[in-house]
């Protein structure tokens, strides 16, 4: 099954995110989801790493419009 792996909860800005989720995806790209906070700039690399293909779980939804957000982002999972 999946195995999720988190950026470092010191990143704030998306394009690090992105990076950050290549290397831990790249780790397992069978079963690596990225796990991306609900930020601003973590919709941003949501977006961004969905467009590559790689799997990800929005962090600390709270709220059915915070899951909205992510879904629109291409989040693949949700969670608080």
């Amino acid at each position: 099954g999946p195995i999720s792996g988190e950026v470092k909860a010191t990143t704030v800005d998306a394009e690090t995110m992105v990076a950050e989720g290549e290397a831990i995806y790249a780790l397992d790209p069978k079963h690596m989801v990225v796990k991306i906070p609900m930020t601003a700039e973590g919709l941003k690399a949501i977006k961004a790493l969905s467009a590559k293909g790689i799997p990800t779980n929005c962090t600390l939804v709270f709220s059915a419009n915070q899951a909205l957000l992510a879904a629109r982002a291409g989040a693949t999972y949700v969670s608080p």
